[in-house]
């Protein structure tokens, strides 16, 4: 799991990187709800997010996106 979730630290995401974490899922490797925990931790360490709304997103968090895309999305 955890070249998962270091994957999810890149700037952006190749094809590569989403196949592997796609897999990863399928296979039950790893939880999606792993990976929201983990952005979650991302977000509290990088922007200045309420929890309510970091919660409220989780409906928009996607899974074959790095973090800093995924927060990028949440803060625009």
């Amino acid at each position: 799991m955890e070249l998962i979730l270091n994957l999810l630290q890149k700037e952006v995401l190749s094809i590569e990187d989403a196949s592997i974490i796609e897999n990863a899922i399928d296979s039950g490797y790893v939880d999606t709800c792993d990976l929201f925990d983990d952005f979650v931790t991302y977000v509290s360490k990088n922007a200045d997010v309420d929890y309510d709304t970091l919660m409220d997103f989780q409906e928009q968090y996607e899974n074959l996106k790095s973090h800093k895309e995924n927060l990028k999305n949440l803060l625009d």
